[in-house]
């Protein structure tokens, strides 16, 4: 992936990095619901919510809070797929993770972690959708060129 970056591909490999995680967060938190790591989502979704003035912590903790979800799961393939992207995306494109922390909503990270640790998988995975969808909607709209939109009549 370092190659493809550096050849000028960088912001579409971190989307194609973020499709992935996305894909897999909602099923990874109905996985996890009811199952020994909820502590440690919790605590990463307390550290998201103590994250947020620094864009660096951010970004650092959304990372961790999507990673121990997915160690919760109890899936190793779709943790290694997980840990994997977010590597990247923190070695390789630090500012796309700053933004996605940063127009998370860290209250929801709490919510997730609290339907995890009471078992409520359809709940987990409802509102684990509803996270990372907000998130990618956000990174793109900030990415859309202003005055492109249809003209007015």
């Amino acid at each position: 992936m370092s190659w493809s970056r550096e050849v000028g591909a960088s912001h579409q490999i971190s989307r194609h990095l973020w499709t992935a995680i996305v894909s897999t967060q909602p099923t990874l938190a109905r996985l996890a619901a009811g199952k020994r790591g909820a502590s440690r989502v919790l605590s990463a979704a307390s550290l998201v919510q103590e994250a947020r003035n620094n864009l660096f912590d951010r970004a650092i903790a959304f990372a961790d809070f999507h990673i121990a979800v997915a160690n919760a799961s109890g899936n190793p393939f779709l943790t290694s797929l997980v840990v994997t992207c977010f590597e990247n995306l923190l070695k390789d494109d630090l500012a796309f993770v700053e933004r996605l922390g940063a127009s998370s909503n860290p209250a929801k990270a709490g919510h997730i972690a609290a339907l995890i640790a009471s078992g409520d998988a359809q709940g987990s995975e409802r509102v684990m959708r509803d996270y990372v969808g907000d998130a990618i909607e956000k990174e793109l709209a900030s990415r859309k060129p202003r005055g492109t939109g249809p003209a007015r009549r």
